[in-house]
């Protein structure tokens, strides 16, 4: 009688990491999509693996997450430019036409005129950034404990409905 191969249920292993299936060689991709300010959504989606799998390539390779880290920044800082201008004001130049039609209707003269416009500060971009960059604004609390001292609790008797109600009508 012939000996049969033990058949194996699920999917067959592969011989390639993790890594070099959907990182290796996409390497710009993932760069340029960090710096446009993708997530680890955004990069699962971009690489075609789930996001489990994802990080579990960051936790076998470092110099994928610092890749990630260095390329994010970009962003990053872009968006704390972005606040910085956004809390003290800005001016912006618009570029406005108009359109202006004869009372016969037949003939049109179109301007084109630029406009400066102020854009006044914005509150809560000061309040978000003072928090998050001085000690005085921030809403962190430090708390400390002591644990060299004994914490002593307390706990009362139990006393079931009846015993309260017959205390307190005493």
């Amino acid at each position: 009688m012939e000996e049969q191969e033990k058949k194996r249920m699920g999917r067959p292993p592969e011989n390639i990491s993790l890594y070099d299936k959907y990182v290796a060689g996409k390497e710009e991709e993932i760069e340029k999509a960090c710096e446009k300010g993708a997530d680890l959504k955004g990069l699962a989606n971009l690489l075609g693996c789930g996001l489990t799998t994802l990080k579990r390539i960051k936790k076998a390779h470092p110099e994928f997450v610092e890749l990630i880290k260095v390329s994010s920044e970009v962003a990053d800082d872009e968006v704390v430019s972005a606040l910085y201008k956004r809390a003290l004001g800005y001016d912006v130049e618009e570029t406005v036409t108009e359109v202006k039609v004869s009372p016969s209707g037949a003939a049109q003269t179109t301007y084109v005129k630029k406009v400066k416009k102020h854009v006044p500060p914005d509150t809560t971009a000061m309040i978000f950034w003072l928090k998050n960059r001085t000690k005085e604004w921030s809403d962190r609390q430090d708390v400390n404990i002591d644990t060299t001292q004994p914490i002593n609790i307390t706990i009362a008797p139990y006393k079931k409905k009846e015993e309260q109600q017959n205390t307190e009508n005493e």
